[in-house]
């Protein structure tokens, strides 16, 4: 059985760079996708031990190319941050840039997609309570 290709977006991320030292400790050479121009340092340990894509989820060009060699795609990459000068991009990296992934993946057929989210979709809470998908949305507020 073949080892399959992981491919992971936003792999210089928060949760993209754990996830890749999980890859590697199993053995894989998992690809990385990160934004043009982004910083590596928080991957820079594992230098030499992945294969490196830098793109934009707003480019389906590089997205198509990236997930052209993947079997499965860990799609983390976002935009995570409550606020935006512009409103537009949330929409542009968070929905078009997903879809553009999970489009790529169908003409790649690609086996595996998961895909994570922020927190940020379930709104906030002063208390430490659990949120989910039934908690109420409360930052209309902050995007009027």
């Amino acid at each position: 059985m073949a080892i399959p290709t992981i491919g992971i977006t936003g792999a210089n991320g928060f949760i993209g760079a754990h996830l890749m030292r999980s890859a590697v400790a199993r053995g894989l050479r998992p690809i990385a996708f990160v934004r043009r121009g982004t910083s590596l340092a928080p991957i820079a340990d594992l230098a030499g031990r992945y294969e490196l894509i830098e793109g934009d989820v707003r480019d389906p060009a590089s997205v198509d190319a990236f997930v052209a060699r993947c079997r499965a795609v860990f799609h983390l990459a976002g935009l995570n941050r409550y606020w935006a000068r512009d409103r537009a991009e949330f929409h542009a990296v968070n929905v078009a840039g997903a879809r553009s992934v999970a489009d790529a993946c169908v003409r790649h057929g690609v086996e595996r997609v998961v895909h994570a989210s922020s927190c940020i979709t379930l709104g906030a809470s002063d208390l430490p309570v659990p949120r989910d998908e039934d908690a109420p949305y409360n930052l209309a507020f902050a995007f009027p």
